[in-house]
């Protein structure tokens, strides 16, 4: 991390252009050009779901706002508080009309936000380089580093295969003079500062947005699915506290 900041220390020179932090030095704005980012995972279902059906059915899924659907949520985010771009992965191969980058904008999201369709809604190295564009062009536009065209941030990643197999991906990021920095392995709970205050702060509204989705018959007309948890997780991205960013990063220092 030490060679890293120093990196960035040496890279950025001069102060700051423009903004409302025109004149300061990166040394007082580093904050803003340090990122972490990770995955988490909304499941519809907190528990087992048990359907009784018949043989005969191809498909069997319960009408009361339960499901077996699960779709992963890429957060990323700084050390001074900003919320970064947000990337959705739902299952399957076509993506629901209305649901873009629009749609994310008006709802909540960070500017660079995306849907990416994945075959069972994980991660995958596709996915990734699929959603590198955006996310990159998404952390330039964030407040203070869209101030600092020739700054460049660094960006925490953990050793999750997809985040570090893709040399097109990494191009792409350095492209736009982000550093991509991966942790060392299996030390995602000390190291990433998602995996501190903010994942916890997502998972309460995420399961509150949950709750109520399932007893809101109106909004719900059958079981919970990829595009229904998409609305959860913008409720999650909409609520985090700027403080939530900022504690979650002194913890891992």
């Amino acid at each position: 991390m030490d060679a890293a900041f120093d990196e960035l220390r040496e890279k950025n020179t001069g102060v700051c252009p423009a903004g409302p932090e025109k004149g300061k030095t990166f040394g007082e704005l580093m904050d803003h050009f340090v990122l972490g980012g990770d995955e988490t995972c909304l499941m519809a279902s907190d528990g087992t779901v048990k359907i009784i059906g018949g043989k005969g059915k191809p498909k069997h899924e319960k009408n009361n706002g339960e499901s077996r659907v699960s779709i992963t949520v890429y957060r990323s985010g700084s050390a001074a508080g900003a919320t970064g771009p947000t990337a959705f992965l739902p299952p399957g191969t076509r993506r629901r009309s209305g649901f873009d980058g629009a749609f994310l904008k008006k709802w909540g999201a960070a500017p660079g936000s995306t849907i990416v369709m994945t075959p069972t809604g994980f991660m995958t190295e596709e996915a990734w380089l699929s959603m590198a564009p955006k996310m990159a062009k998404g952390i330039r536009d964030m407040p203070v580093i869209c101030d600092n065209p020739d700054w460049w941030v660094i960006k925490i990643i953990d050793g999750f295969g997809p985040h570090t197999s893709s040399p097109e991906a990494m191009q792409i990021y350095r492209d736009h003079k982000i550093l991509l920095l991966k942790e060392e392995g299996d030390t995602s709970q000390v190291c990433q500062a998602y995996d501190q205050k903010v994942a916890k702060d997502d998972k309460k509204t995420m399961r509150d947005g949950l709750a109520f989705l399932r007893k809101s018959t109106d909004l719900l007309k059958s079981a919970v699915d990829g595009w229904d948890l998409i609305h959860v997780a913008l409720a999650a991205v909409r609520q985090l506290d700027t403080d939530s960013w900022v504690s979650s990063f002194k913890k891992v220092r």
